[in-house]
């Protein structure tokens, strides 16, 4: 097995999103509607 191979398959992005507390709403939206398989992992802070 290449290592190029390997790697390709165990790769995520971690993305940091950030709001107050008036955008709570748009955050349910958010994470309602994007895909579960897209490989992020997702930080909420508020």
């Amino acid at each position: 097995m290449k290592k190029s191979d390997s790697c390709d398959d165990n790769r995520f992005f971690v993305v940091g999103i950030g709001a107050s507390a008036g955008g709570l709403q748009a955050l349910e939206e958010f994470f309602e509607n994007i895909p579960q398989d897209i490989g992020l992992i997702c930080v909420s802070l508020l």
